[in-house]
């Protein structure tokens, strides 16, 4: 869910927000791993990090500007 998502706001919104927050998903990610192994009780902090950079991207990639037009293409209008 997250590959695709940075993939397409990279593509539509810009590369440097979607570098951001894959530093901080990664980063979200190896905290889980580590807390993981040493106790997993405390391993939410690092899910609720990747968790949000999945639902930023989610949301600002303005769903609402990809429109099909009568010919069934479609179109993305920035």
């Amino acid at each position: 869910m997250f590959l695709p998502a940075l993939c397409l706001y990279a593509l539509l919104i810009g590369d440097q927000g979607a570098g951001v927050c894959g530093f901080f998903w990664l980063v979200g990610r190896l905290w889980y791993a580590i807390a993981y192994q040493r106790n997993p009780a405390k391993r939410g902090l690092g899910f609720l990090i990747s968790l949000l950079m999945v639902f930023g991207l989610c949301d600002r990639q303005d769903i609402h500007r990809v429109i099909y037009t009568k010919d069934g293409l479609l179109r993305v209008t920035l």
